[in-house]
Order: C-alpha cells, then structure tokens, then sequence
C-alpha cells in the first residue's frame, strides 16, 4: 500500500486503497486538523471523517469527486475537528454521527471547551454510533471502535486496512488526555488494542501524517512503554 501525504495548501492529498475507496485528506484550521474525504469509487457515495474547519475546501473537494456524501462521521467532539460540521452538513444533507458518550461529554465540559477552543456551533441533530457498528456507504463498510482516553466517546474507524484514528494515535504520538473528559488509563487501553491490530493497517490521524499500525509499534514511545509493561 503506498505512503499517505497529508495535504498542505488547497491540494488535498489523494490515493486510491487498491480496495474501491478513494481517500483526500485536508489540513485545516489553526491546529492543522485532518480532514478525509472518502468516496467509493463503485458508486461515488462517500462519507467525511471530522468535519474540521474551512467547509468551503471541503465542499469543493466533494464536488470535485462528484460524490454524494451519506454521512460525517466525527471521531469525537472537540471544536477544532467539528468548526465546520453544520455547514458541511446543511450543503450535502449528510448524516452526523458521534458516540453517545461524546454527546455527554460536550454537555458536561461545555463552558470549558469553550474557554479553551472559543464557540462552534454544533447541529441538534445526529445519529449515534457505539462499538461494533459497522454502518455502510456505497460498497464501503465502516466499523465502529469505541476508543475512550483522549475523550469518552472517541472512536476510531476500520474500513478493511485503513483505521481513521482520529485524536486516539498519532505518527510517534497519541492524543492529549489532560483535556476535559480525557483519561490515561482508558486511553492506554485502547492503545493496547490498536496495537492488536493487523501490522499493514494504515492509520490516518487527526493530525499529522500517516503511519502502520507496524511503524507506530515499532517507534512510537507510547505503544513501546505499553508492550513492556503489558
């Protein structure tokens, strides 16, 4: 499978997976916040992993590939991955979905998530999704993991050997847990079960660039310290 860039400028990174699906990655925002644009090529149904910031790029990437979005699917909550959720949702009559125990989350920490990220509007309607959903776009199965630690109600996405990993794994890292909602110990659960996954699968973060669940055991100093101690 070959690398993934993660885009810069307004050119998105793009590849095809061998397996139908076409992936565009986008940059966005002031903390750099990835946003995939995923399509199937069978049908041009597509969905969106974090509807970032900037909906306007995101819009052009989607008319571009000529898709039809059924669905946002949002890793998790916080601002700088949701700042153009309702927009992006409006223009394309997508779906919106986010763990339940995400929901929750926003309530509870509201007035400090706004301190520290300042006001995004965020759409009164959505679906949930939880663990071991696996929810279909055209010819593309989605697989729901619940992956709490950075927030309750993280998740990341299988689509056969790509994991959309959201804030949970980074290339060399893995997301803050001294954020409101966020728990180490929960997190070095789910870090321990990334790892059991397949070495090739490719894990496309919410930041930075891509990596192999193989590379990220190998390198990053997180998954190193948790193997030992397992």
């Amino acid at each position: 499978m070959p690398a993934f860039a993660v885009a810069s400028g307004d050119k998105p990174a793009a590849r095809g997976t061998g397996e139908g699906m076409k992936i565009e990655c986008l940059s966005l925002g002031p903390l750099g916040t990835n946003c995939y644009v995923v399509g199937c090529e069978a049908t041009a149904k597509g969905f969106i992993v974090d509807a970032a910031d900037e909906p306007q790029r995101i819009l052009r990437v989607i008319d571009d590939n000529g898709l039809q979005m059924e669905a946002i699917f949002q890793t998790h909550g916080h601002p700088d991955h949701t700042a153009a959720l309702a927009e992006v949702a409006a223009a394309t009559g997508a779906d919106i979905y986010l763990h339940p125990a995400e929901v929750a989350m926003l309530d509870t920490f509201a007035g400090s998530l706004r301190q520290m990220f300042g006001d995004v509007a965020w759409p009164l309607a959505h679906c949930t999704y939880e663990e071991g959903d696996v929810i279909s776009v055209g010819e593309l199965r989605v697989q729901v993991l619940h992956t709490p630690g950075h927030t309750p109600g993280s998740v990341c996405l299988l689509v056969d050997e790509v994991l959309f990993s959201g804030d949970t794994l980074f290339a060399g890292g893995v997301g803050r847990w001294d954020l409101p909602g966020g728990d180490w110990e929960a997190l070095a659960r789910s870090l321990k079960r990334l790892a059991t996954l397949p070495d090739a699968t490719e894990a496309l973060p919410g930041h930075g660039p891509a990596s192999t669940i193989r590379n990220e055991k190998r390198s990053n100093p997180y998954l190193i310290e948790l193997s030992r101690n397992a």
